[in-house]
């Protein structure tokens, strides 16, 4: 799951290169989301969960990235 997380990171916070096995595009050239989602899912034996946790996790970096932006507006006043 930390490694889902550190892909799931905003695309312009690390060079990508492409996935060791999908050559999809992925930070570091490690294994991108997708095909760690996958291995998580089959390990879990339930695509849904991993699909959901995914989902709220990359709206978690959403609003981080949000009241960091807020943050920063307030900073500067």
């Amino acid at each position: 799951m930390k490694r889902i997380t550190f892909q799931l990171r905003p695309p312009a916070s690390a060079t990508r290169s492409p996935c060791d096995r999908c050559r999809r595009p992925s930070f570091g050239g490690m294994t991108c989301h997708d095909c760690l989602g996958k291995d998580l899912a089959d390990l879990v034996q339930n695509r849904g969960a991993v699909l959901r946790w995914e989902q709220s996790l990359r709206a978690l970096v959403q609003d981080e990235r949000t009241v960091l932006m807020y943050a920063a507006r307030r900073s500067v006043d």
